[in-house]
């Protein structure tokens, strides 16, 4: 969740994920990143000690640092069939379905994800 890092300063990977946030042209997601920002902002609240009202924050951020979202109706065929091709899960292949679409790639963190799509996926370094 590059996203996520660069909003909250508590992740180790904050400055990273802020410097390659920074650098893109466009940013877009799924629209699916806001259930999945949600789920890890309350893991980051529970178990990391963020404050409530930080990861409320970061939600009221979202809208303003990407690009736009696209609907999963527009990409989970596509991504249904990474998840079977590739044995990898679908809320990630969204992200790919995506990156292909558009052109461009996936920003993550995840080395499953890179190794299964290493044309699809940059690191962030």
């Amino acid at each position: 969740m590059v996203l996520a890092f660069a909003l909250i300063g508590e992740a180790e990977l904050h400055h990273r994920a802020v410097e390659a946030l920074a650098a893109a042209d466009d940013l877009w997601a799924p629209e699916s990143i806001n259930a999945e920002l949600v789920n890890v902002l309350w893991l980051w609240v529970r178990h990391r000690g963020v404050e409530p009202a930080a990861a409320v924050e970061v939600l009221r951020d979202v809208e303003a640092l990407l690009t736009g979202f696209v609907p999963i109706r527009q990409l989970w065929e596509q991504a249904l069939a990474l998840s079977i091709d590739h044995g990898h899960s679908s809320y990630d292949t969204l992200f790919v379905a995506l990156a292909i679409e558009r052109g461009t790639t996936v920003l993550t963190d995840d080395r499953d994800l890179l190794e299964r799509f290493p044309a699809h996926t940059t690191a962030l370094t």
